[in-house]
């Protein structure tokens, strides 16, 4: 027999070998998967791997809401002492009184914001930016075509503002957290909000702190081999 032959006759043995082998251990594994206890679920936080058995008691999270019947709202003190795109929050009921209309009215000074026009700043005069934001959340479309107010730009700086001094226009953005604004900066006289969508806010940190309030997401592996002894796939599938 040539050398060429017994390499690949060699060759032929060991991956035979070794496939064998790979099979031996993928049905060992799927029959410890098979006998484990189903009730019993693998989380994970960062690094490390937790085991926690179904048997173990689930404790409930007490949720404390407080239930407030506020007088009806005919303006919203909104005030901020940041420039420049940073962003303050303020609560604001608006004049329908319902207390489960609250809203949150995100300022933002020496800004412009974009939207498509549902309310003529030139006839809809405010005497202050807290009035605007309750325009704002008081619109009412005079159809369902048209669309609500979650934008509003108002002009109160009177030496600068000129002609458009208290010029209150409302708007409706589709994505406010995903356009930029139209002008921005020092220069800019404009003061605008948005309603419940803070544009400064970081999705990602969002996120995080959503996942951080669920607790660990449950997950479960999937193990298999393909051919040969170190071509190991390892999947792993959340439970949603």
């Amino acid at each position: 027999m040539s050398s060429s032959t017994r390499v690949v006759v060699v060759a032929v043995a060991f991956t035979v070998v070794a496939t064998f082998y790979s099979l031996s251990e993928l049905h060992r594994m799927s029959a410890m998967h098979a006998s484990a206890d189903t009730s019993k679920f693998a989380t994970h936080t960062e690094d490390s791997r937790v085991l926690i058995t179904g048997t173990q008691q689930s404790s409930s999270a007490a949720v404390s809401t407080a239930v407030t019947s506020a007088k009806p709202a005919t303006s919203s003190a909104v005030t901020s002492s940041s420039t420049g795109g940073s962003s303050s929050a303020v609560s604001a009921a608006g004049s329908s009184g319902a207390s489960g209309s609250e809203h949150k009215c995100f300022t933002y000074e020496h800004t412009e914001l974009w939207g498509d026009v549902v309310v003529w700043g030139t006839l809809n005069k405010k005497k202050s930016a807290g009035d605007c934001c309750d325009a704002c959340l008081n619109f009412k479309p005079s159809s369902p075509d048209e669309p609500s107010c979650n934008v509003w730009v108002y002009c109160g700086i009177e030496d600068k503002c000129g002609s458009q001094f208290q010029q209150c226009w409302l708007k409706h953005l589709v994505h406010p957290e995903a356009s930029k604004p139209a002008r921005q900066g020092p220069n800019t006289s404009w003061t605008s909000g948005t309603i419940d969508v803070d544009i400064n806010a970081d999705p990602g940190a969002d996120a995080v702190k959503a996942l951080t309030a669920t607790g660990p997401r449950k997950f479960h592996t999937v193990t298999s081999a393909q051919g040969a002894a170190v071509h190991w796939q390892v999947r792993i599938h959340y439970y949603w």
